[in-house]
């Protein structure tokens, strides 16, 4: 018995000091769970339509660990910024309430029972980052392309390309009515 609660005792010794080592902070940790619980919501959604394939689930777990490299970025600029506070917590945060988000809508999408407010945010979030503002949306690119063909390292064909494209805004819409024409 003694030597069963020594065993005990050094293992939670040895995984103290090892989670002391690899300290995750509590967001970070939470997003993990919230990931790792949107892609099994995820998957369940998709092989219930019958729409699983491994290759998007692939797709989809790289795309969740895009989310690590901006959190290593946050936490570079903090420093340099001399932020108050930390930066990579809040954009980690603002990840949790993003997977929350597509967490409740995969289950509404089940089938199961959300409240109507979730919807009503999940419906507006959508709607706030869908739209794109005026600004933004009167931009002009330029794309410059120039193609060359080499036989034997020397250069035989040299192409360009010049494309233009400009984005024209929105109109808004009119609050007020006009007068009617006469």
């Amino acid at each position: 018995m003694w030597a069963f609660s020594f065993t005990k005792m050094m293992a939670s010794l040895v995984m103290a000091i090892v989670m002391y080592w690899l300290y995750i902070p509590r967001p970070i940790e939470i997003l993990l769970y919230m990931m790792a619980l949107d892609l099994v919501m995820g998957s369940v959604y998709a092989w219930v339509n019958g729409q699983f394939t491994a290759r998007v689930f692939g797709q989809g777990v790289l795309r969740k660990f895009v989310y690590f490299p901006m959190l290593v970025a946050c936490h570079l600029i903090e420093d340099p910024l001399a932020l108050t506070f930390h930066l990579e917590t809040y954009f980690a945060d603002a990840l949790v309430a993003y997977e929350f988000l597509s967490i409740s809508e995969n289950y509404a999408k089940l089938g199961g029972p959300v409240p109507k407010f979730m919807n009503v945010i999940t419906a507006k979030a959508k709607d706030l980052f869908a739209t794109v503002p005026p600004e933004i949306q009167a931009i002009k690119t330029t794309d410059d392309v120039v193609q060359t063909k080499t036989v034997k390292g020397k250069v035989t064909e040299k192409t360009e390309t010049h494309t233009e494209s400009v984005v024209e805004p929105v109109p808004k819409a009119s609050t007020t009515q006009d007068p009617p024409k006469s």
